[in-house]
């Protein structure tokens, strides 16, 4: 595969990845037309995403402080 195909089918995979989450945080996954529209869409579930993450990782930390 040619690294410029292999780039772009892995960023392709990762949105994809991202995407499948979607509906479980509760974001509809309206039809865009544009890219930009696509970008900007992402960008929120991609933010989504790392907050909640942050989220669950502040909760494991204070679980693992009370412990001690």
């Amino acid at each position: 595969m040619a690294p410029c195909t292999t780039s772009s089918t892995r960023e392709r995979t990762c949105c994809e990845r991202i995407n499948s989450q979607a509906p479980a945080l509760g974001i509809e996954r309206p039809k865009v037309r544009n890219s930009d529209s696509l970008r900007n869409l992402n960008t929120l579930i991609y933010i989504i995403i790392n907050v909640r993450a942050l989220q669950r990782a502040q909760s494991i930390n204070r679980g693992l402080l009370q412990m001690n």
